[in-house]
């Protein structure tokens, strides 16, 4: 990425996050914009480390509180999938069948926190 914004959002590299830093000063305010975890900015690197694993972690949490919305969502489906009976037909009939019985199922918009 040669945009350091780019990099300056997307690193996950304590070391790199305080060199972009050092290189690029006028970005250093901007950091809580960017990486709202770092932005009391940490004086070395271990300080960005500490915060960069404290931020994926609450990604990560996040991310996993949205997939299990998802998979709680999708439960159903999988249920009346196994009762389609679609092993012995032909590709295209299996297809629309599933289409089908996909749209009586499942939720078209699916909400989380």
């Amino acid at each position: 990425m040669p945009n350091p914004i780019d990099q300056v959002r997307c690193t996950i590299d304590p070391q790199h996050l305080l060199d972009l830093l050092v290189k690029h000063p006028d970005l250093a305010a901007r950091l809580p914009e960017f990486r709202p975890s770092c932005a009391t900015l940490p004086k070395d690197a271990e300080a960005f480390a500490i915060a960069t694993d404290a931020e994926i972690r609450a990604l990560r949490r996040c991310d996993e509180e949205r997939i299990q919305t998802y998979t709680k969502a999708m439960q159903p489906w999988s249920e009346r999938f196994r009762t389609l009976g679609l092993d012995d037909l032909p590709l295209a009939e299996a297809h629309q069948r599933c289409c089908t019985a996909a749209l009586s199922v499942l939720p078209t918009n699916v909400s989380w926190p």
